[in-house]
C-alpha cells in the first residue's frame, strides 16, 4: 500500500502507546537532566558528531563545512574531506605564496626564479600535463609529492612563529589526512599545482638554503642548477655524493640543464622573428613539440624545426593582424 489516497491511519495498539509514552518520558527526562547539567538547548539537540565538534572548539564556519562534506571510500582508504575544504587550503596557500614573492629576494629571488626555470620543470616533470600522477605519489603539472605539501605547511608554521607571515591554515597531520582530495583538485586545476610547485622551492631556497650561495655570487644559473635535483629528490641531495645520486636524479639533472638552453635558444629566435603573442606559452609549446632533450648535436639538428614553428605562428599573426590567444596559439601546435 502507498500514499497516493493520502495518508495511512492504522490504530495504535495500546501495548504500542504504553512503549511510545515510555520513550517520551526517558527523552524528556534525559534533556531535563542536560539542561540541569548546563549543556543548553542548542548541544542537546544537535547530532552527535556536532557536540563533540563543538566541545573540541572548532568555530561555526569550520564546523558547517564539515557537517555538509560527504563521507566516502575511494580504494579502500576513506577521505576526510571534501573538494570544497581542499581548495580552501590551496586558496590559503596561494595568499601566502603570493605574499611571500612579494616579500623580495630573500624568499623569491627572481633572477633565479625565471620563467624558463619554471617551464623547464613542469616539462621535465608532467610535460605540462595537469592530470599526471605517477606511482610514487606525485601529482599535477608539477608533481607536487605528498611530502613536500607537508614540508610547505611546516615552513609557513615557522614564518608564522616569527611572525614574518600570517599563516592559519591546516597543520600537517591535517594534510597529511586530506591529501587524497587535496590531490583531486589539483589534477583538476594546473594553477594550483603551480602554486604548491613554487611554494617548495621557496622552501628550498629559503629554508634549506639550496643555491643561496650561488645567488650570493650573482651566478644565477649555477643556483638554478642547485635547485633543480633537490626539486626532484629533496633537500638532502646535496649531502650526496655525486656516485650516490639516483640514475634518476642525475638524468632530470642533466635534462634540466638541457631544457633551459633550449628555451633560451627558442626565446631568443622569436624575439628576432618580431612574434607578439604570450612568449611564455610560445616559447613552451615548441619545446613540448621537440620531445625530451637529447645530446647536445642532435639539439642543433633540431634548429630548423624551431624556425618553421616560429614561422608558424609568424604568419596566423599576421593574419589576425593582432597576438594570438593562448588557445589560438595552442591550436597551431594540435
Amino acid at each position: 500500500m502507498g500514499f497516493e489516497n493520502g495518508p495511512l491511519k492504522r490504530s495504535i495498539p495500546k501495548e504500542k502507546k504504553e512503549i511510545t509514552r515510555r520513550t517520551f518520558l526517558k527523552g524528556a527526562a534525559l534533556a531535563a537532566i542536560s539542561l540541569w547539567a548546563g549543556k543548553g538547548i542548542k548541544k542537546f539537540f544537535d547530532n552527535h558528531n556536532q557536540l563533540e565538534n563543538f566541545e573540541r572548539g572548532e568555530n561555526e564556519k569550520d564546523l558547517k563545512i564539515k557537517l555538509q562534506r560527504p563521507e566516502f571510500e575511494e580504494n579502500g582508504k576513506e577521505v576526510t574531506i571534501s573538494k570544497e575544504r581542499a581548495r580552501e587550503t590551496l586558496k590559503i596557500f596561494q595568499q601566502k605564496y603570493e605574499e611571500l614573492s612579494r616579500k623580495g629576494e630573500q624568499f623569491w629571488p627572481s633572477k633565479v626564479f625565471t620563467s624558463d626555470f619554471f617551464i623547464t620543470i613542469q616539462l621535465i616533470e608532467s610535460e605540462y600535463n595537469p592530470k599526471a600522477e605517477s606511482s610514487a605519489g606525485a601529482f599535477g603539472i608539477m608533481q607536487n609529492m605528498p611530502v613536500s605539501v607537508e614540508d610547505i605547511v611546516r615552513y609557513l608554521t615557522i614564518l608564522n612563529r616569527q611572525k614574518v607571515i600570517v599563516y592559519q591554515g591546516p597543520d600537517q597531520k591535517e594534510i597529511k589526512e586530506n591529501i587524497e582530495s587535496i590531490k583531486q583538485v589539483v589534477k583538476e586545476n594546473a594553477n594550483w599545482g603551480r602554486v604548491l610547485g613554487k611554494l617548495y622551492c621557496i622552501v628550498l631556497f629559503a629554508c634549506y638554503e639550496i643555491g643561496q650561495e650561488e645567488y650570493r655570487r650573482k651566478d644565477y644559473e649555477a643556483a638554478q642548477k642547485k635547485i633543480f635535483p633537490a626539486y626532484n629528490f629533496g633537500h638532502s641531495i646535496w649531502n650526496k655524493k655525486w656516485k650516490d645520486w639516483p640514475a634518476e636524479t642525475k638524468n632530470y639533472y642533466f635534462q634540466a640543464i638541457a631544457y633551459l638552453k633550449r628555451l633560451k635558444n627558442i626565446r631568443a629566435k622569436i624575439k628576432a622573428r618580431g612574434i607578439v603573442s604570450r612568449h611564455d606559452y610560445v616559447v613552451m609549446l615548441i619545446a613540448r613539440q621537440q620531445g625530451r632533450p637529447r645530446e647536445e648535436s642532435h639539439e642543433k639538428l633540431e634548429d630548423s624545426f624551431v624556425e618553421k614553428q616560429i614561422e608558424k605562428v609568424k604568419q596566423a599573426e599576421k593574419k589576425k593582424g593582432a597576438p594570438l590567444t593562448d588557445r589560438e596559439i595552442r591550436a597551431l601546435f594540435i
